[in-house]
This record gives structure tokens, sequence and C-alpha cells, in this order.
């Protein structure tokens, strides 16, 4: 089966919007001869499907309330798209997806309100890195509201101190404490976990944020190598470092360690080798976590396709980041709150309605071992 790779919409203007093209998962498209939906780069989290059928955020959404207008994607002959072309043979991969409502925003499933209103997180400490912005420093201030006191790690200190003042104007009484830190720094990696430690007394729950991630149109042969490795670093040495100094203190009050990963770690696009490789050995290290660390609930969490100062720059997909930040943040509030944790060690995407995944496939995920990186054999 041969499969486009596509770098632009720009040779088809007449599909060039939201409404005309529907946008299948990525893991499926590459499965579909002729239908092609698929965008190169690091940000595969856009690609989604619904249990109606193929789609993203509203789009989906507008589907399974009867707009059938939306609900077919444009078969396309391969190639028809592309600047370059790839051929790539994908016959045999399986679903790497559940098969459940897909969600853009926070649902009754993971509400806040009773969060913050009863305050069930107060005397808890959260750390969190890559908090000076976007997704960390949103689910930084979800904890907050929640009544958690806060560890903030970033690289920029002016950032992390507006996302200090930000997180107090709206949750006055919690407490804050930074640290400008490179996670790929063991040193001073270690230094600000300890010091978190020492100022707090305890650490509950780590959430592994900070990453890294490029847009690639070529082969990675044709990349600078070390630019290649530094988003390998990032995205594994720099959660490895969070890991190595945070679990010992999550081992004492048996707290959870969340690892931000991305849909893209089942993806195997050409030229966005780097980024969906590094997560998905993310999701493994999540995996040793669990074996390991038998008093710490570990997940490696999918946050959604959202707009963040890493991905607000990239035109060609900025239609396509429709999530909203608070998503994630809900989530994590729920995976967090001791009624999940038998997803332990395991792969979940934000954009899964948790409670379709509770009802309808916790025993199988439990039975299975399902939701963990494995190699597929044929049967």
């Amino acid at each position: 089966m041969e499969v486009s790779a596509i770098t632009t919409w720009e040779d088809q203007p007449g599909l060039q919007s939201a409404a005309q093209i529907s946008r299948p998962s990525i893991l499926e498209a590459l499965r579909v001869e002729g239908t092609v939906s698929t965008l190169i780069g690091p940000f595969f989290c856009l690609f989604r499907k619904s249990k109606t059928g193929f789609g993203h955020g509203p789009v989906a959404k507008r589907r399974s309330g009867g707009n059938q207008a939306q609900s077919a994607s444009p078969t396309i002959e391969p190639g028809t798209l592309a600047r370059s072309r790839v051929v790539v043979n994908t016959m045999s991969t399986p679903p790497e997806d559940l098969p459940v409502s897909e969600v853009s925003d926070i649902y009754p499933g993971i509400d806040p309100k009773p969060h913050f209103d009863g305050q069930t997180y107060a005397g808890k400490v959260i750390l969190v890195t890559g908090a000076s912005r976007g997704i960390g420093s949103e689910v930084a201030l979800f904890y907050a509201r929640a009544g958690a006191s806060l560890s903030l790690l970033a690289r920029s200190k002016d950032a992390l101190q507006e996302v200090k003042e930000s997180i107090l104007s709206q949750a006055p009484k919690a407490e804050i404490i930074t640290f400008v830190v490179d996670v790929c720094d063991s040193q001073a990696m270690k230094n600000a976990i300890d010091g978190s430690a020492r100022h707090f007394g305890r650490i509950h729950i780590v959430v592994a944020n900070a990453g890294r991630a490029e847009i690639y149109t070529k082969p990675f042969t044709e990349y600078d190598p070390a630019n290649w490795w530094k988003t390998i670093e990032v995205n594994i040495r720099g959660v490895y470092h969070t890991a190595h100094f945070g679990l010992p203190y999550l081992s004492i009050t048996s707290g959870y360690f969340i690892a931000i990963t991305s849909i893209g770690a089942q993806t195997r696009l050409p030229f966005a080798s780097a980024y969906p490789l590094s997560k998905h050995a993310l999701n493994r290290f999540v995996e040793f976590v669990r074996a390991e660390q038998p008093n710490v609930k570990a997940f490696s969490v999918h946050p959604g396709g959202i707009i963040t100062e890493m991905s607000k720059d990239y035109e060609a997909i900025r239609q396509y980041l429709v999530d909203t930040l608070q998503l994630p943040a809900a989530t994590l509030l729920r995976l967090t709150s001791g009624k999940m944790d038998w997803l332990n060690g395991r792969y979940v995407s934000a954009n899964w309605n948790l409670d379709e995944v509770e009802k309808d496939w916790k025993e199988k995920i439990i039975e299975q071992d399902a939701l963990v990186n494995r190699l597929h054999i044929p049967v």
C-alpha cells in the first residue's frame, strides 16, 4: 500500500478548511489506501478518531449530531497533494488507539469544580517541570486551585515569576516555590527536587512536562545530528532526571509520576523520527517505573492537540489545534485522585472520555495488560 506523507495543503486550495478536510487518526490514515490526511512534523497529537467516525474536536462532535456532510474523508490519489512523496507499507499495523468518544475540553467526568470547591489537594505538594508556560503552567494552576502547594521548574526566571504571580492571583493561598533549571542538567535537577522536598517536607505528585519538538520535512540524514539528538535528550534524559531524583520522594508518599507524552509515540511517519521515537521510549520508561517502584503510580499522558508557544508559529497545523489547555489539567486531577490507579504504568490520552474508558474497557485493559508498548506478532 502506498501512502503519501503531506507537507502542505497548498497544492489543493479547495481542501484548505477544517470543515472540508476530515482528519482521520494518523494511525488509521496510514492503513487506508488513498485517504490522505497527514502532516509531517512532531505534532501528531492533532490526528484522532471518534466513536462515530474519524475527526477531531468540534468537527467530530458535529458529525455525531447528524451533519453527514462532513462524515467522509476526501479520497485523493496518493501523492496528489505532496511536494515530496514517500511510500510506506503499513498493512500489518494493528490499531493503536482506543475507539472511545474523543473530547477537546472539560466534560463532566473531569469537572474540576469538586476539586476546587472541596480543596481535594490541600496538603499535597506538586512538582512540575516545563512550568513556565502552556500545559505546565495550566496544570500547576489547577492543582493550586484545588489546594496544593507547588514547586515550579523551568529555564526562564522571568517566565516562572509571571506564572507564579498569575497562579497566586487565582489561588492566593497557594504556597509556590520556583527553580530555574534545565532538565538535562542532572545536578541542577537534583538540587531543585531535593530543595523542593526540604522546603515542603515531602512531594506527592511529579509532572514531567518539559519537552522539545521541531518540524522536520526531510530525512534525518539531511539535518544536523546534534539538533536531532537534542530532541531525544530533552524528551528522554530530561524525564529520566525528573524521575531519578523525584521517585524516591514519591515512594515515601505513595505518590504519582506523570510523564507528558504524545499520540506521536504510536506513529511511524517519515521525516519525524526524533519526536515520536523519544515519546515511544518515554511510554516504555513509564512501564519501568511501574515495575521498579511499587509504591508509585505512573502514567504517560497525551495532553491533546493544543496551541502552545511550541506550536503556535506553525501555520500549517494551527487550525487543527483545537483542544483547550484545561483538558489535560483537569484530566490529571482525575488521574491522580486515587480513582484511576488501575491505569498505573500505562499510556492515557486526555482526548479519551475516561468515563467510557472505565466503563467499557477497564476489564479488558487489565486482563490483557493493554495500553503499553508491545511488539506485534502475527497470529
